[in-house]
């Protein structure tokens, strides 16, 4: 199964330089609301270099970024219940709208509600095929 997750989070930083959706930032809140593990900081990482080097983009600014939105996402964890699909659409679109804001895209909104949908389609998969110890909790 962590081959999956490789190739998942591969075809991520394939495919953020090719639309203008901000992927990366919906499988890294993904990553971190499931796996509740320091290993997310380092995908966070990698991911945005390699982001910022198909984008020939100032190296390590999508990294900054990535680390800063995850960073925030252990610190609600104290506050609020993170593993739930609302914190999971709220928390995307908010990261996306940020994202998107700060590296100047357009169409600010449309992108970052694809970007929700995306990573509330990602976080059921993690639920689902992960066998993730509150399973029963998203279960309808």
């Amino acid at each position: 199964m962590g081959w999956i997750l490789i190739f998942v989070f591969v075809l991520t930083i394939i495919l953020s330089p090719l639309t203008t959706v901000p992927i990366i930032v919906g499988v890294i809140l993904c990553l971190a609301v499931v796996f509740r593990n320091r290993r997310v900081f380092i995908a966070a990482f990698l991911g945005g270099l390699f982001i910022d080097l198909l984008m020939v983009r100032a190296l390590g600014a999508t990294s900054l970024f990535l680390l800063i939105y995850t960073f925030m996402i252990y610190l609600y964890q104290r506050r609020f219940e993170i593993q739930t699909i609302p914190f999971v659409l709220i928390g995307s679109f908010v990261g996306s709208v940020g994202y998107l804001l700060i590296f100047q895209y357009d169409h600010v909104l449309w992108q970052a509600v694809a970007n929700a949908l995306i990573a509330l389609l990602v976080f059921k998969y993690l639920i689902r095929n992960l066998k993730f110890s509150m399973k029963s909790k998203f279960e309808n």
